[in-house]
Order: C-alpha cells, then sequence, then structure tokens
C-alpha cells in the first residue's frame, strides 16, 4: 500500500539557503500492515542527516494521531534552492516519478533537473528492471536498406519514456526485419507504449511491430517436484501496473525438446476467463504432458508484458503403458510339464525428460523381478522394458497366466498394466498356426505388431469353433498417428489454438486422400480425429472457411473406400463417424463461405433468410427458418449405419440441418428424394427415418412420406407420445399420439368432474371410517393423477421447451405419478387389513398418518434420491437424471437410467396391489356359514364387479406397460401391448370416475338428489311425521 507522508525534522543545513531531503521509508503501520512513502527534511543550513536515528520515529498526521512507526529509510532525492532556482536530483537507485517527467522536459532522462519540482509527490521513484524486446517488419520489400539509421530512429522515440536507458538493434540478412531491446528503469502506461509503436509505422521506419516486456508481471507457482496426477496445481500472475488488458495467454517451454506451446481450456487445464491484471492457470491432475516452464502474457494492442516462471517438475509415471509378448498363446498340449518360454514386453512413450522408473514384473504365481530396459533403434518414440519369463504346464486346468509389468516413480506412486496370456491345454481347441499367425487359443485374438513405418498392431480372431477369421489391421500411418497425439493434446489444452486446429485438419486432408489404401487402423484413427476435435471445439472457437473446407475433404475421403467385413465394427465406427460429423459442423463457425462440395460429402449455408431451400446430390431440402443453417449431406454412409427396420434398403444420402444464433427449434424438414418405381421391388414399403443420437439408430417416430410420380416426399416432426414414460424407445406406431392426447383430454375433464363430485357429497357418503378412508384416497389419486397428465400435456413438445421447465416437468411428473401409486397402495393395503383384521379396525388417525406420510413423503424419497444419485453425485458418468429430448428419465440399457427409479416402484406396487386383489376374489368366493351355499353365477359376477372395479385403482392397467418393455423386439405381441396400454392409462382419469365414483351407489344416489332437487322442506317434514307415527 502506498501513502504519502509528510513531516519535518530540525537538522543543519547543506551550506546553502535552503536545502530538501526526499526520504523514502517502509513504515510499520497502527495496524497490522507494512506500506512505503515519502517524507522530506526541509532544513535552512547544512544537513547531515544520520538515517538510522530516523528509525523507530513515530509519524503523526495533522490531527496529531499517530500514523506508524519509520522501519527503514533511504534518500530517494535532494533539492537545493539558491534563490528563486531549484536544483533537484535523484538518488542513484531512484528515477524520477512519472508526473515529473511528463510535466518538465528539462527533467526527462537528466541526473540533475533545474526546475521547482520539489512540491511533486513521490518526486522519485524507485528504480525498477524492465526489458522490452521488439520486433519490426518492413511494410514492404521495395528496399532492402532501412530508411535512415534506425537504432538512431528507435532511440528518438524510446527516449520519450522515462527511464530509457539503452537500446540494442540487430537487422536481419533481408533487410526486411529487425528486433530490438530496450531496458528501462520505470514504470510506464500501456497505452503510451502503444503510441509510440504505432509512430514505427510512418516515416522514416515504416514498419509494423511487436513488443513484449518483463518485469512488469510476478508468477507464482508450485515449488519442488508435484506428485503424478496430483488433483490441482494453480499458477498466477499479477500485473503491476493498473491498466486495462484486452487478453490473457498462457504458454509451456518444453526445456528437453526447446518446444513452445500454447495452452487453452481443455480437459486437464482451464485458462481463468477474468483478465485484467490478474490471469490464473488451473492444472488438473497433472501428468507428464505439463511438466516444463510456464510464461503469462497480458496483451493490448500491439503490447504483451508477461512472465517466465522456474521450470514446473512433476514426478512422472507412463501415461501409456502397452505390454505385450512374443507368444499370443502358450501351447502346453505336448503333455509334459515343461515350461513354455515367454518373453513379455512393456512399451511407453518416450519421456521427453530423462527419468528413470524402477520396472517390476510380476505373475499371479508371486514372482517379481526388476525388467531389463532396451532403448530401441527401430522404434525412435518408444522405451522397452523387457523380461523373459516361463509360463508352468504342471496345472491342467489352468487356462491364463496373468502378468503384469509396474511402474514406479521416485515418490513411490505406481503404475500398472496386466496381459492375459491364454494356456493352451490337450483338450482346448486351437486355429492351426498359419504364418506368420502363431498357433492360438478358440476363442482368443493372436496379435502382431506393425511394420517398420507403421504405428500399432494387427488382430486375427480365432474363433470358438477353432477357426481363423478375417485379419483386423489396426497399424496406422505414422503422420496420421502424430494427428491423433496432437488431438489428443489439444484437448486436453495442449496447443489449443485455432492455428493448431487448422493444422490438423490439412494434415488429415493430405494424409487421407489416398482413401482407398486406407487400412482400418487408419480408418479408425481418422474418425476418432474428428471425433476428438468435434469434443474439443466445444471449448475452442474454431471459425476459418479454409478449415472447414478442409474438414469436409477429409471426411469425404474416410467415405471412400470400404472399412470392413465386420458388421460390428462398421456400425460402431459409422456412429462415431456420424456423430463427430454433425457436431464438427455443428460447432465450427463459417465467415463469409457459402459452403463447400467435395465428392461424398456436400455442406451447404443458408443465411438469414425466410427459408433454406438447397438441393443437395439431388435430394431437394426445404426448412422454413430466418435463422442461419448449415446443411449437410453424406454419401455411402447410409449402407454402414445400423438399421433395426429388417428387410429394408438404406438410401445412398443422409443429410443433416442445424441452425445458430436461435432459440428457436427445428420443427419441420422436407425432403424429396429421387425414386424409380421400375426398379423397385413389388409391394414396396417406404419409412423417412431420422437418427436418433442417443439410440444410435434409426427412428421413423415423426416422419411421414407421401409418394409423389418420380419423388418420395419425406416431411418429419419430431413428438413424444404417453408410452415413451417407459419405453426404452420411443413408441412409433400410426395413430398412438392422437389416442394419447385424446385420451388425455377425456381422462383430465374426467378427473375434474370426479374430484367436483367428491367434494359435493363428501359429508354425506364418509358416514363410516372405512368409507372415508376409500374416498380420501381416491381423491389424492385423482388429484396426483391430473397434475401428472398435466404435466404430460406440457411436456408433449420437448423440443419447445427451455432446460429448465423441461427439467421441473420431469420431477413434476416423476413426483406425481408416484404419489398416484404411493395411494393406490395406501387403498389396497387399508382393503386388505380390513379383510385379514375384521375384529381389528383400522384407527382413524393411524391411517391419516401412515397413508399421507407413505402417499407423499415415500415419492419425495424416490424423486429426491434419484436426482442426488445422477446428477448430484454423478454415480453413472454420462447418464443424468433427465433427458432433455424427450422431457422424461432416461434409459441406457439394464439396470442403467434413471427410468429405473420408475420402474421398480410401479412394479412392486403392482404386484402388491394384485395380491390385495386375489385376497378379495377369494374371500368373495368363500360361502358365508349363514348362506350356506352360494349360487356359482352371482360368485362370478361378484368376482368380475371387485376385478373391473379395483383395477383401475390399484394400476393394474400399467401392467401391460411393464410387460412391454420386457419385449426387446418389435412383434406383434408389443405393438398391441402399446396400443392397449396407450387407451387404457391415457382414459385412467375416465375409469377412476366410472368405478370409483359413479359406480359407488350411495354417491348416485346422492348426485341425483343435488340434480332433482327432491328434499324440499316439506317432503322432509312430512317424512319425519311418517317415521314418528310409525315409531
Amino acid at each position: 500500500m502506498k501513502r504519502q507522508i509528510m513531516g519535518t525534522s530540525e537538522a543543519s543545513g547543506c551550506s546553502l539557503m535552503s536545502c530538501l531531503l526526499v526520504m523514502y521509508a517502509v513504515v510499520a503501520a497502527v495496524g497490522e500492515f507494512h506500506f512505503s512513502g515519502e517524507f522530506i527534511i526541509e532544513g535552512n543550513s547544512t544537513l547531515r542527516v544520520n538515517l538510522e536515528q530516523l528509525k523507530n520515529l513515530n509519524l503523526i498526521d495533522s490531527a496529531n494521531n499517530k500514523i506508524g512507526t519509520i522501519e527503514e529509510a533511504e534518500q530517494a532525492a535532494e533539492c537545493q534552492i539558491i534563490g528563486d532556482e531549484t536544483t533537484c536530483w535523484c538518488e542513484s537507485e531512484y528515477i524520477w516519478a512519472k508526473a515529473v517527467f511528463e510535466d518538465h522536459e528539462s527533467c526527462r532522462n537528466k541526473l540533475k533537473c533545474v526546475a521547482n519540482v520539489s512540491h511533486y509527490t513521490p518526486l522519485c521513484n524507485p528504480k525498477v528492471s524492465i526489458q522490452l524486446e521488439g520486433t519490426m517488419t518492413k511494410h514492404s520489400d521495395t528496399s532492402k536498406i532501412w530508411n535512415a539509421d534506425l537504432n538512431t530512429s528507435l532511440a528518438n522515440v524510446f527516449n520519450k519514456m522515462n527511464g530509457f536507458e539503452s537500446l540494442i538493434t540487430t537487422v536481419d540478412t533481408s533487410g526486411l526485419k529487425a528486433d530490438f531491446a530496450v531496458n528501462l528503469t520505470a514504470l510506464f502506461n500501456t497505452s503510451t507504449l502503444n503510441e509510440l509503436i504505432e509512430s514505427l509505422s510512418l516515416y522514416p521506419v515504416y514498419a509494423s511491430t511487436k513488443v513484449e516486456t518483463t518485469g512488469l508481471v510476478e508468477m507464482s507457482s508450485p515449488s519442488g517436484k508435484i506428485p503424478y496426477e496430483k488433483e490441482e496445481v494453480e499458477l498466477t500472475c499479477n500485473l503491476n501496473i493498473d491498466d486495462p488488458m484486452s487478453s490473457c495467454s498462457w504458454f509451456i517451454l518444453k526445456t528437453s525438446i526447446n518446444e513452445t506451446s500454447a495452452i487453452g481450456n481443455g480437459t486437464q487445464v482451464e485458462v481463468g476467463s477474468w483478465c485484467s491484471n490478474v490471469t490464473r492457470l488451473l492444472l488438473r491432475k497433472p501428468k507428464g504432458l505439463w511438466r516444463g516452464v510456464y510464461t503469462c502474457k497480458f496483451t493490448e494492442g500491439s503490447v504483451s508484458h508477461k512472465a517466465t516462471g522456474e521450470e514446473l517438475e512433476i514426478d512422472l509415471l507412463p501415461d501409456k503403458i502397452t505390454m505385450t509378448s512374443d507368444l499370443s498363446t502358450a501351447d502346453c498340449t505336448a503333455g509334459s510339464s515343461t515350461p513354455v518360454a515367454v518373453k513379455v514386453k512393456c512399451a511407453i512413450p518416450r519421456p521427453t525428460t530423462p527419468v528413470n522408473y524402477t520396472v517390476t514384473f510380476n505373475t499371479t504365481d508371486g514372482n517379481k523381478e526388476l525388467m531389463d530396459k532396451v532403448d530401441p533403434a527401430e522404434k525412435t518414440d518408444e522405451i522397452w522394458y523387457i523380461k523373459p519369463t516361463t509360463i508352468s504346464c504342471a496345472d491342467k486346468k489352468k487356462q491364463s497366466q496373468t502378468m503384469t509389468c509396474l511402474f514406479e516413480n521416485s515418490s513411490k506412486q505406481n503404475k500398472k498394466q496386466d496381459l492375459n496370456i491364454p494356456i493352451l491345454q490337450a483338450v482346448d481347441r486351437f486355429c492351426e498356426p498359419d504364418l506368420p499367425w502363431q498357433k492360438t487359443k478358440a476363442g482368443e485374438k493372436a496379435i502382431m505388431e506393425c511394420p517398420v513405418g507403421r504405428v500399432g498392431y494387427r488382430i486375427r480372431p480365432c474363433n470358438v469353433a477353432g477357426e481363423w477369421q478375417s485379419v483386423l489391421d489396426y497399424c496406422v500411418n505414422e503422420v496420421i498417428n502424430k494427428l491423433s497425439s496432437a488431438v489428443e493434446n489439444f484437448q486436453t489444452g495442449l496447443d489449443a489454438t485455432p492455428e493448431i486446429a487448422m493444422g490438423i485438419f490439412s494434415g488429415l486432408k493430405n494424409n487421407s486422400a489416398s482413401g482407398t489404401n486406407m487400412s482400418l487402423g487408419d480408418i479408425t484413427a481418422t474418425i476418432n480425429i474428428l471425433d476428438g476435435m468435434k469434443n474439443a471445439s466445444s471449448a475452442v472457437t474454431l471459425h476459418d472457411d479454409s478449415m472447414m473446407n478442409d474438414f469436409i475433404d477429409s471426411a469425404s475421403n474416410i467415405l471412400s473406400t470400404e472399412w470392413t467385413d465386420d458388421n460390428t465394427i462398421t456400425q460402431d465406427l459409422s456412429t462415431n463417424y456420424l456423430q463427430a460429423v454433425e457436431g464438427l459442423v455443428t460447432n465450427m463457425k463459417v465467415n463469409q463461405s457459402d459452403g463447400h462440395n467435395s465428392s461424398n460429402v456436400q455442406f451447404q449455408v443458408c443465411r438469414n433468410n425466410d427459408g433454406c431451400n438447397r438441393t443437395i446430390f439431388g435430394v431437394e431440402m426445404a426448412l422454413t427458418t430466418t435463422a442461419q443453417a448449415k446443411v449437410v449431406a453424406l454419401k455411402n454412409l447410409s449402407n454402414k449405419l445400423p438399421n433395426r427396420f429388417s428387410k429394408t434398403e438404406s438410401a445412398s444420402i443422409v443429410v443433416s440441418a442445424t441452425l445458430e444464433n436461435t432459440s428457436d427449434h427445428m420443427t419441420n424438414i422436407t425432403l424429396i428424394f429421387p425414386f424409380n418405381k421400375t426398379t423397385a421391388h413389388p409391394g414396396y414399403k417406404i419409412k423417412c427415418v431420422f437418427w436418433h443420437t442417443n439410440q444410435s439408430e434409426w427412428s421413423d417416430k415423426g416422419c411421414v412420406w407421401t409418394e409423389a410420380e418420380e419423388n418420395i416426399v419425406c416431411e418429419c416432426s419430431h413428438l413424444t407420445s404417453f408410452s415413451s414414460l417407459i419405453s426404452k424407445e420411443e413408441v412409433d406406431h400410426p395413430f398412438l399420439d392422437m389416442i394419447t392426447y385424446i385420451g388425455l383430454g377425456i381422462s383430465i375433464c374426467s378427473l375434474l368432474v370426479f374430484l367436483f363430485i367428491e367434494w359435493l357429497v363428501w359429508s354425506a357418503i364418509v358416514k363410516s371410517n372405512l368409507s372415508l378412508y376409500r374416498h380420501t384416497s381416491l381423491a389424492n389419486i385423482a388429484v396426483s393423477l391430473l397434475l401428472a397428465n398435466c404435466c404430460f400435456l406440457a411436456s408433449a413438445f420437448p423440443e419447445k421447451l427451455g432446460k429448465l421447465t423441461c427439467f421441473v416437468l420431469v420431477l413434476a411428473k416423476h413426483f406425481f405419478f408416484m404419489a398416484m401409486f404411493f395411494w393406490m397402495l395406501c387403498l389396497s393395503l387399508m382393503l386388505l387389513h380390513q379383510l385379514i383384521f375384521v375384529f381389528s379396525p383400522l384407527r382413524k388417525r393411524v391411517f391419516m398418518i401412515l397413508s399421507f406420510t407413505v402417499g407423499y413423503g415415500s415419492p419425495t424419497v424416490v424423486v429426491g434420491v434419484s436426482y442426488v444419485y445422477y446428477d448430484v453425485l454423478g454415480k453413472e458418468p454420462g447418464n443424468s437424471y433427465h433427458n432433455p429430448e424427450t422431457c422424461w428419465l432416461r434409459y441406457e440399457g439394464l439396470m442403467k437410467g434413471s427410468l429405473h427409479a420408475f420402474l421398480f416402484p410401479v412394479g412392486v406396487i403392482t404386484l402388491m396391489n394384485l395380491i390385495s386383489m386375489v385376497v378379495v376374489i377369494i374371500t368373495l368366493m368363500r360361502p358365508k356359514v349363514s348362506e350356506g351355499k352360494t349360487d356359482d353365477k352371482e360368485t362370478l359376477r361378484s368376482i368380475i364387479k371387485a376385478i373391473v372395479f379395483l383395477t383401475p385403482v390399484f394400476g393394474g392397467t400399467w401392467l401391460l406397460a411393464v410387460v412391454s418393455f420386457t419385449i426387446n423386439e418389435k412383434t406383434t405381441l408389443k405393438v398391441m401391448l402399446d396400443y392397449a396400454f396407450t387407451i387404457v392409462n391415457s382414459l385412467q382419469g375416465f375409469l377412476i370416475l366410472v368405478t370409483g365414483c359413479l359406480g359407488e351407489k350411495r354417491v348416485r344416489e346422492e348426485v341425483l338428489r343435488y340434480i332433482l332437487g327432491s328434499r324440499s322442506t316439506k317432503s322432509e317434514s312430512r317424512q319425519n311425521l311418517t317415521t314418528s307415527i310409525k315409531k
């Protein structure tokens, strides 16, 4: 903290009329902090100040309040006053303050100043060491000789800066570029330096200039060696001048290879978004990639202020361990107990700095030995650790041997890799040797290294029948492998800049151009590169038209060759490819480009207008929108994608459209495909489909088609249906949505009528505890179902809802449906208690407390725990509590997804309610002792009546959904169940009105009395009189 301190002291003067001594002091304030400042000692005769005597001197303000005590002091300046003339000078370690320098030209960069400046506060500041390093590039190469004397020109410019001391200039041999270094001893404003640099672009220099300064920024960083993958490491830079800066950037120098890389946001690093006088860099679980010397920069205009810290040391462990052996299978078929010799190799990427690991080799037999380090000449980017060993054949039942290589660093941290070597026994099937492939156990894979110049491995599976399968060549071109490494770094945040991204796409385009010669490994690596850049582009803005063109060409090259005969691998690759391409098209920005066409991919841009109409690969597309739209069409892809519609052929074109800079969602898109009827199969059927990203499959949900003379017209809009609540996928049967919404409308109206009738006749029908229990449960069931249905309708169009609205509706639906089921459980348990414990009636207070606790407390627990489990704790990474695309719970597979937090309670409660219903039926079938033998027809009628009346209020109709959920294939039975469930459940409110209200005689009588108005005062009097006479 800086403060100006003024004070006087009697002392002898300097043989002159007057003398001023300006002292610079460190003061201990009255509080707990220290500050520095100036004070002046004035005298009329010779001044001889003993600095030691100033220590511990108390300073007071104008009100005689103690400010603090001087701890250290030194002379900063001295002024001599002779008559009206004042001469001042700063001491050797001080320099004129900014105001003095700017106001008095006679003082600029001079030791003594003949001017009345003694009143300036501060007068002199401590010198600082600041270096300016700049590069100048001439605007024109018409002459290789700098105009005038460059050194003189620059000196004239920088001499205008306070504290200018020296200048060194170096011009390169071309005469078009020059470097200079300036030393300053005073602080300055960035704007001042920018103005001076701007003047360099004018006569006589005619050059553009960039300048970096050191000495104005302080960096704080951890000291000592940092453990591998430590949770978080933070570096901070502070700018010591109060200037606004437009950008902050970070860089890392790998000292071992003398290579500097820019740092951006990524999976392992976060660059603070705040950039003014402070910038922060946060490393998450840093690995060896982040070992180096860090530099931060504050930039404004042509000036950057930077600081470089000490090398950040990380106690390394290998980021990747590849463990292989010279045998795919240990052959113990000879029948002897002779061990099988095998050589195990653990390969790691060559560290950028020398590091000594302790590498041990372990087996499941308990052996533990050190491995031998090898520096292979044929693999300059790897270090190997070798261990010859044996596998015992003594145990004739042993199926495999697991081996482990363990790397340990100086901090005793370790990392391991396992290798499982199958053991071939005499009774096992195997694939015969087929050079260069060795004998391999059935059900296992033989693995071979790649030839020189390629990276990866080749695999040849041996199926369970002991037959060789096709070779899977995962060997990758070295250039593509380097691009893969660059993308991995880019994702982490290292070299995550648009310039590096441009180089990646350019390299990918050039090395995938020979598409027909690409191996499966090349194709896989290329798709992974696209996928990695898709992920990274969400954090780093990519907005170059030429970069987009290179990306389109690269994506097209991959589709120019066959991938593999393995359908599973092809489908996985094509799914990843489509998601990567769609993601990059969405994330990458275009400037002036209207699109780019390649042999297999066409990309078109629709600017802001009233519509988007394009023809791509012969397919006409129409989209009504005022936002910017990007459309991409892909050829030779659809036949590679998974197709769940059996006995169908895919169109050759896949079309994708995205909207930019708008909150509106695409609701309808029309596609017109050319179609030749003469080549079609007799009785053909057509499906218009869209790619369901979450399910990774085609879906015809919300898509309809019409047939023209020579075209197929597809129109798609994506809606939800009631059955999607508990379906593993969106149900897409015809008319299902119409049935759902009509049924829900009827159900909501019926529930409102039911609740009105209950309110109207409540006091007349709840004369007994049993009736009170029943109608309380029915009323709460109706309220819960009413609110759940309203929430369902509100979320019928998820694409039109905001994220928060969708989330709230999911919570509400989950809660109210659960509340409905738990109130159903209360009703069934109450009925079961009455039937079993006839002589122990349920007390009113007990029922009310238990029923409301179970009815609303249990749903709260279920919903709360589900949300915390999936969203707060993240117990299933990648699976959130709800799916924004459907505004409902997620289903990600068996026992995966929050949908199970709905299914399990529904299944358990429905099962318990069915047990209660069975008890009711058994009770009806048992004749009363007083009645003797009962009529079978009457008993049957009673049973049917019980089933009809109890099924809606016991949730029995939901069994249809549970059964449908267990059927994976789209069979006729599943379709019938989907329709049946949709019909009965969308009308559940109507069924509750009929069975729970109008089906009860006492309720009907009370309703009729209100309708007919039959209870007049006169009739009541007569009835009472008649009753009295009869008595």
